[in-house]
Order: C-alpha cells, then sequence, then structure tokens
C-alpha cells in the first residue's frame, strides 16, 4: 500500500523519502491521483489525506464491507516534506513555492526533483485532486476550483456534491501549477480550497473527505452496495461572477462576517481603525448579494489591499450544468 516513490540522502546523511499510498482495483482502468502538502502549512489537505487512506485501508482490510475498490486510487500525503517539518508554506532552504514549481527538474534542487517526481507518478491518472487553503493570510469556505467551465467539467465537480463550484481566471502562472499540467496531460483536474494555513477545521475536513468519498464512487473508482444520496445543490460561479472587496484605508481590519456567509447588499464586512489611536477609518460593504467566498484572517491591511472575494447571483446559474 505504502511505496516510496523517491529517496535521496540529506547532508547529515539522513534519507529523505517521498511516498504514496495506492490501491489498485482489478475492474477498472481508472486511477485517481490526489495531492496534499504542496505546502507545508496547508494542514487541512493533508488531515483529509490522512483520512482517506484510513478509509481506503479499511475497505482492504475488510472493515468496510459495503465498499469494494475497483480502480485505481494513489495517494500522496505529504509532497513539501522539509516545509511540513518547519511549519511554513516552503522550505526555508530554498523558499520555493511548491506549487509554482512545476514541472520541475529531475536533476535540479530537492524539491525541483520532487515535482518532477510526483508529475511522472500522476501522469497516467484519469483523475486528479489537489487539496489547498486558502491564499496566504486568507480564509476560504470549501468549494472546489476549475480551470475552465466547460459542460463536461461542471459534470465532474457535480460528483462531489459540494455546492459550490468556482471558475478561476487564467492567468500567465498558471503554467507552473501541477493542474496546468495536468490538464496539458489530459487529467481531468479537479482543486478543492477550504480553510487557512497553519489551521485545521475538523467540518470543513469532514465536508470534503465526504466530498471526494462520493466522488470516487460516482466516478466508479471505489463500489458501493448502498444508495449514493446527494444533499447539496450545485452552484457554479464564472469569473466575472466575483466581485473584489478592497480596503478604503491602511490600519487594522475587523471583520463582522465570516468565510461563507451570504452577504446582503449593503451589509456592512468590517471596518478599519487607525493603528496608532484605534479610531474608526474606514468600513467596507457588500456592493452586491452574494456569497463570501474568501476574506482576509490577518488584521494589518495596506490602503486598496484585497480583504475578500464574493461570489455574486447569477441567473445562469438556474441552468448549470446544461449551458
Amino acid at each position: 500500500m505504502k511505496e516510496t516513490i523517491f529517496s535521496t540522502k540529506s547532508p547529515l546523511g539522513e534519507p529523505i523519502a517521498f511516498y504514496k499510498n495506492i490501491w489498485r482495483g482489478n475492474h477498472s482502468e481508472n486511477t485517481l491521483s490526489i495531492v496534499a502538502g504542496l505546502q507545508g502549512d496547508s494542514l487541512e489537505g493533508i488531515y483529509v489525506a490522512s483520512k482517506l487512506s484510513k478509509f481506503m485501508l479499511d475497505i482492504e482490510r475488510g472493515l468496510e464491507k459495503e465498499y469494494e475498490i475497483i480502480g485505481t486510487v494513489q495517494i500522496f500525503p505529504l509532497v513539501n516534506i522539509r516545509a511540513i517539518e518547519n511549519a511554513s508554506s516552503s522550505w526555508e532552504f530554498d523558499n520555493l513555492n511548491m506549487d509554482m514549481a512545476f514541472p520541475g527538474n529531475e536533476s535540479g534542487d530537492l524539491n525541483e526533483r520532487l515535482c518532477d517526481s510526483l508529475l511522472k507518478q500522476t501522469a497516467d491518472s484519469t483523475y486528479g485532486i489537489i487539496l489547498q487553503t486558502g491564499e496566504k493570510h486568507f480564509h476560504d469556505y470549501p468549494h472546489i476550483k476549475l480551470f475552465e467551465s466547460s459542460r463536461q467539467k461542471r459534470k465532474l465537480a457535480e460528483m462531489f456534491d459540494f455546492g459550490i463550484v468556482r471558475a478561476i481566471k487564467n492567468t500567465p502562472p498558471r503554467n507552473l501549477h501541477l493542474a496546468s499540467h495536468w490538464e496539458e496531460q489530459e487529467i481531468e483536474t479537479i482543486i478543492i480550497s477550504a480553510g487557512r494555513s497553519q489551521a485545521l477545521d475538523k467540518k470543513y475536513c469532514d465536508f470534503i473527505f465526504e466530498g471526494i468519498k462520493k466522488f470516487m464512487l460516482n466516478a466508479g473508482l471505489v463500489k458501493y452496495k448502498g444508495t449514493i444520496k446527494r444533499e447539496n445543490q450545485i452552484k457554479f460561479f464564472k469569473p466575472e461572477n466575483e466581485m473584489i472587496l478592497v480596503s478604503p484605508s491602511a490600519g487594522i481590519f475587523q471583520a463582522e462576517v465570516n468565510a461563507g456567509d451570504n452577504l446582503k447588499k449593503g451589509q456592512k464586512v468590517g471596518n478599519i481603525l487607525e493603528v496608532y489611536t484605534g479610531e474608526f477609518v474606514g468600513e467596507i460593504i457588500a456592493p452586491e448579494n452574494g456569497l463570501l467566498i474568501s476574506i482576509l484572517h490577518h488584521p494589518f491591511v495596506h490602503e486598496k489591499e484585497t480583504i475578500g472575494v464574493i461570489l455574486t447571483d447569477n441567473r445562469n446559474l438556474l441552468g448549470w450544468p446544461f449551458f
């Protein structure tokens, strides 16, 4: 089940190893790769990967008698090994963001070789899931990210019964992401974002675990004797549905709402206080109705700095996924 896919010696002689957990069914050619820990402080993804590994182990051992492994499922719970040891987003030695270091280099530094190894290990995948948290200093409500909004991708996302699906803008740095290289290899790619760095929200983790489990059942990777229940109404948001909230002044940001809140137009999002005097210097107001998908959790802000993202309502949602 546990396989070593990369190993090298550290300067002090201790080995550095990179592992995956893999289960091979006998009835399907489809393969799912799940990747967590590209950044060392994305703890929720690591926890979910661990929880999924336990679930697969229990099936293999006959402890989950209603389930059967059909396809191949491989889980990479810890990628950025040194960063995880340091409890930081990146390894301090090279300060390389592994989420923007692909395709890697088999003759490069440690993290470049890890990226190269990961990409090669997942090259034959049918599906790929990347687990991550919100951007640095931001708290994300659990949602699925897609690089494109085709009908096929939306149907894929629907298998998770996740609720919120968000198509993200195509930007130049995208070419450095693992997800981009998976897409180039025609791997059906999903990014799941939830929570914030250096924190673990068990409710979020349980929600993501159940979503990925439903995906494995719907995709035919795992067989279930019972009935798969759909519990969430799927809402799909295009890039043009996003509204960026910015701070009108520099100072201390005091939020009055949380990620996942449904905001009303005119609702107060938070106040800005002057650092030295504590006086009120500005407020942030929701410009439209919508879901607060991401919000800044760091208290200090610059003038015109982003403090949140609202996904606004759209009439086209009523036709999803048939448009």
